[in-house]
């Protein structure tokens, strides 16, 4: 599975959903009647120690990685896709 082979998640199954876990990021996915829930979406995490977590991709050679940059709000940012052609983004505040 993506998230947890490629970004390291741990992935549980819950009564009404997934949660999907990694140090302080924690996402919750649910059901819900559309037919495709899990498609189409942007996900932005925050998080610490971005240019470790991106090394650390860069390491696993994940698809659709983009680069670590500066973005225009003044936060070092980088995304990609999964699989199901979603848009993750991982930002950090800088000081």
């Amino acid at each position: 599975m993506f998230y947890s082979d490629g970004l390291g998640f741990a992935v549980y199954k819950e009564a009404d959903g997934l949660r999907i876990r990694r140090s302080e990021l924690d996402l919750k996915v649910t059901h819900t009647r559309e037919t495709a829930p899990l498609t189409n979406l942007s996900v932005v995490f925050r998080v610490n120690k971005i240019r470790k977590l991106h090394s650390e991709y860069v390491d696993r050679a994940l698809p659709n990685l983009g680069q670590l940059k500066l973005g225009a709000c003044g936060k070092l940012q980088f995304s990609l896709s999964d699989p199901d052609g979603n848009s993750l983004y991982f930002v950090e505040e800088v000081a």
